[in-house]
């Protein structure tokens, strides 16, 4: 009986052995969720989704739920393309030609054990050990030049959008300056004709649809906007985007299905109207040339190796 034991304790030894040696990553997520150590990523949203669904459990049916659940196992989060993106001081925000022109003055020393010497000469792009240590490069120096502020701690980057994805909690307007929505013009307006409606300022052009779209001044304040625009009419209608979302959340409120009792005592959910709202997300992020035609709203942008739109619409005359 105590042979039999022994060797039933053997294979369980055994499988508990296998096991371990198959959870891979799963032990490292599992120690930096115990020991709430930051996490630095870039463009990272997709990898801490990945994560969570592999490591954690199955995604949540809401997005609030998913930003609980991941900021209660990792308080601290930093995205180095927000980072970069917010500061306005690169080029480029693509994470290989981010780290070159950071590596062109390279405001931090680094040193590399001595199995990682390779990368001091350089390395290949998507190997994960080498983007990991150009991330956390650039991460040192955004830190060093004060461009890691602490109000984009535990925000996430979204393609081709006003916003950033808060694990705190309400997501907020991602775009610095002033930021206004523009609407009711025709099909046949192109975005060279919106950005020569306000004179001197130079708007970048996000997209909405065909009839609306954002105009986002990165340098100016609301009050050098409204003066560019003065008392002249204007064949658009035009709101700032605080009284834009303040009257789309307003109507999503107003039209949100009511309980209404029927023979019974029993509930019903009722409609009383259908609401057509415009997405606060556009669909494409326009370079502001007045001269390009936008043959296609879901344009490529700069960051080549990240998803594109496939959405297409039809050619618009600059």
């Amino acid at each position: 009986e105590e042979q039999k034991q022994q060797q039933q304790n053997k294979v369980l030894q055994e499988k508990l052995q296998k096991l371990d040696s198959k959870a891979g990553f799963l032990r490292v997520f599992k120690l930096l969720c115990e020991n709430k150590k930051p996490i630095v990523g870039h463009n990272l949203l997709y990898d801490l989704m990945f994560c969570y669904s592999h490591f954690q459990d199955s995604l949540p049916e809401t997005v609030d739920e998913f930003k609980t659940n991941l900021h209660s196992q990792l308080p601290e989060i930093w995205d180095t393309k927000l980072l970069s993106v917010s500061s306005h001081k690169f080029t480029d925000t693509v994470l290989e030609k981010l780290y070159s022109e950071i590596f062109a003055t390279m405001p931090v020393k680094v040193e590399l054990p001595e199995a990682f010497k390779r990368y001091e000469k350089g390395g290949t792009y998507h190997e994960a050990g080498y983007d990991a240590y150009i991330t956390g490069v650039c991460f040192a120096a955004l830190k060093e030049e004060d461009l890691a502020k602490e109000e984009l701690k535990n925000k996430c980057y979204l393609m081709r959008s006003l916003f950033a994805l808060n694990l705190e909690g309400k997501d907020s307007v991602s775009e610095s300056g002033s930021i206004w929505h523009l609407s009711g013009f025709g099909t046949e307006t192109s975005t060279g004709d919106l950005i020569n409606m306000f004179e001197g300022l130079r708007p970048q052009i996000r997209w909405i649809n065909d009839s609306s779209a954002y105009a986002v001044f990165p340098q100016s304040t609301d009050e050098e906007v409204k003066e560019s625009l003065g008392e002249k009419e204007l064949p658009v209608t035009i709101m700032h985007i605080t009284e834009y979302s303040d009257n789309q959340a307003s109507k999503a409120t107003a039209e949100r299905p009511k309980a209404e009792e029927v023979p019974g005592g029993a509930k019903v959910a009722r409609v009383d109207a259908e609401i057509q709202t415009e997405d606060l997300t556009p669909a494409s992020s326009e370079n502001s040339d007045p001269g390009k035609k936008r043959k296609n709203r879901a344009s490529p942008v700069e960051e080549k190796e990240e998803p594109r739109s496939t959405r297409s619409t039809r050619s618009r005359k600059s």
